[in-house]
């Protein structure tokens, strides 16, 4: 995808991003996570936004790779 937002947005399953590509950026300002979050090798082209988002369980950002 080109940009992804999902912002103040509530995860109550895990969430798997695992090798998704995105051309631009993605963000997920405000959003809650209640489950494991996987972005291993992530990759943004853009900037990826996390400001006050809230994880309550595993997050992996292993081999990610953000331009910004």
């Amino acid at each position: 995808p080109r940009e992804l937002w999902l912002d103040f947005c509530r995860f109550t399953e895990p969430v798997t991003l695992f090798d998704a590509q995105f051309d631009d950026d993605l963000s997920f300002e405000g959003s809650h996570f209640e489950q494991d979050a996987d972005f291993n090798r992530v990759s943004v082209a853009g900037v990826m936004m996390l400001r006050g988002a809230r994880f309550d369980s595993l997050v992996d950002f292993g081999s990610a790779e953000i331009a910004d």
